[in-house]
């Protein structure tokens, strides 16, 4: 306002100096005009006659006074009428200014007025929104809770997934929209009427969101409670099936143990490890913290024994440690996952018999591929032996478990055993219910022979016990010699165990094995070739040129990849 009034203040100011600006020009002007007039008149006289000049003159100076009377009145006219024009204009100006100033006050009035009104209908319009976001904050959240209530999604329809989905994402739009709404105060009546149909239209089908929900967890816990039958029914089947199977070879094993002591001892190895096997049952619950702690300890003991390989000592020596960790009751951490067998008190028993059966089975996994590696694995095997006899006992069981022609023993054929029967008793694997190819199994065998071989002959300290050495060998090879040949298995199981162990049982027992070798030449041979069938001859050909080359040598060469590191100190 006291803008505006120093603005018309100015403006008078410059009206006033322009009106004396013009008041003194058309002065100069009339001035010059009238001297204009009485320089012509001048020029006239001198002209005349000197006595028509006086009377003239006379004449003249008297129009001249007249004449500057008139301009006197004029410029009192003028002056007096611009002093009304001034009086006029200032009347005018400050006219305007009072008038202006009062529409200014009204025009301010009017606006603050529709400003009060714009903010109450702004703050109302905010208050709707706060409404309709604070519902669609709650629909959202029961939202989720029904959604989270749902066990099994992958039951529900498409449908019901979709809307689910779709109402979640216009809940979600809606609460951000509303919130930046009610920030700026921006809504206006059709974002709210547009919003609050979002939210009824989402509130109308929640209900039967929900009761898909219930129905999918409703059909989910049937499915899943037929499935833990079926299962349940199924190990009761396996578990039925898996004990005939265990009295089958018990069964075999009692009648041929009054007569033959390697049926005794076949039979006390399939009898440990069953005994073993129902007293760990605990542990095959399906709890998932049992799951868990065994999957933990299972992982503790094939780690370290899937990585040994023939390196150097300090790599043999780390899987030793990592296993006597475990053993010993020590924390051990296994794909950053830590695990000790204080945690269960047939956790001991559990890694023990996993550990000598995953070294058994490294014969016909690792060693059936490469040979070589039968001495690394048979260098785990004795340490952790020497250090703890129950892995020593079951490390025995497994091969003759898995190997019978180990202990030695050819178990017969009687009646009431079936032919796929027999031959899982021999160590024939079955694969999805299909049995092995005789291929595959003599590849396996050799590679459980060549490990049992070379953990026979291993040297240790003399002051460690062997925990199974050489005089082991010596009794096999014995009662293999006193024995009836098979088609294929005895040539296959004589050559393998001799290529590994003869260099070692030739230190060990001098001209008594040379005098073995021998006999096996000279009687045994023949009776092998006798039963050996014309398709089978390859074992016993290896066998019979490896035999004729030791003994033209009169001596037995070490066998690749032999190693002698001590891993029985760590």
């Amino acid at each position: 306002m006291e803008e505006r009034t120093m603005l018309y203040c100015n403006s008078l100011e410059e009206c006033e100096e322009e009106l004396r600006q013009l008041t003194w020009q058309r002065i100069q002007e009339r001035v010059k005009e009238q001297r204009a007039i009485m320089d012509q008149k001048l020029e006239e006289i001198r002209q005349q006659s000197s006595a028509q000049l006086e009377a003239t003159l006379q004449q003249q100076l008297l129009e001249l006074r007249q004449m500057n009377h008139q301009l006197m009145m004029a410029e009192q006219e003028s002056m007096v009428m611009i002093e009304q024009e001034m009086r006029d204009k200032m009347d005018e100006y400050r006219n305007h200014n009072e008038s202006s100033q009062k529409r200014y006050s009204e025009t301010m009035d009017v606006i603050q007025q529709a400003n009060v009104r714009s903010q109450e209908r702004r703050r109302r319009r905010s208050t709707k929104c706060s409404e309709i976001k604070q519902e669609a904050t709650q629909l959202l959240d029961v939202l989720s809770s029904i959604m989270k209530t749902c066990k099994y999604p992958q039951l529900l329809e498409d449908v019901t997934s979709k809307m689910a989905e779709r109402g979640r994402q216009s809940l979600t739009k809606a609460v951000t929209d509303l919130d930046h709404m009610i920030h700026n105060q921006s809504a206006t009546n059709e974002n709210i009427a547009e919003y609050r149909q979002m939210v009824s239209t989402v509130a109308s089908y929640l209900g039967d969101i929900k009761v898909a929900m219930e129905m999918a967890n409703k059909k989910g816990d049937e499915q899943l409670k037929l499935k833990q039958q079926r299962e349940k029914e199924e190990q009761l089947k396996i578990a039925e099936k898996k004990a005939k199977e265990e009295a089958k070879k018990a069964a075999v094993a009692a009648d041929f143990a009054a007569s033959c002591s390697p049926v005794g001892r076949y039979n006390n190895a399939v009898t440990e490890i069953a005994n073993l096997q129902k007293k760990l049952e605990p542990l095959k619950s399906k709890d998932p913290e049992i799951k868990k702690l065994r999957l933990k300890l299972l992982s503790s003991v094939n780690h370290p024994v899937n990585a040994i390989a023939p390196h150097t000592r300090q790599h043999l020596l780390d899987k030793v440690q990592r296993l006597k960790t475990l053993l010993e009751g020590r924390v051990v951490t296994t794909a950053d996952r830590t695990v000790s067998i204080r945690e269960h008190p047939l956790a001991l028993d559990y890694c023990t018999k996993e550990l000598a059966d995953k070294l058994v089975r490294q014969g016909d996994t690792q060693v059936s591929a490469k040979p070589e590696a039968a001495f690394a694995v048979a260098a785990v095997a004795i340490a952790m032996a020497v250090s703890f006899p129950r892995v020593r006992d079951l490390i025995v069981a497994h091969f003759y478990s898995s190997c019978p022609i180990l202990v030695p023993i050819y178990i017969p054929k009687t009646g009431d055993i079936s032919e796929d029967d027999h031959k899982r008793m021999q160590g024939y694997r079955v694969v999805g219910g299909i049995l092995e190819s005789e291929e595959n199994y003599y590849k396996r065998i050799s590679g459980i022979i060549r490990l049992y071989a070379a953990i026979i002959q291993y040297p240790v300290p003399k002051d460690v016990p062997h925990p199974h050495g050489p005089e082991h060998g010596w009794a096999w090879l014995a009662n293999i010699l006193n024995t009836e040949p098979r088609n294929g298995i005895t040539a296959t199981a004589l050559l393998n165990f001799l290529e590994v162990a003869g260099y070692r049982l030739m230190e060990c027992y001098g001209r008594q094995f040379v005098k073995l070798l021998r006999l096996l030449g000279s009687s045994y041979m023949p009776m092998i070739e006798k039963v050996t069938a014309s398709d089978q001859k390859g074992s016993f050909v290896r066998l019979q040129l490896f035999l004729e080359k030791i003994t033209k040598a009169s001596s037995i060469p070490k066998p690749p990849g032999y190693i002698t590191v001590d891993l029985t100190r760590t």
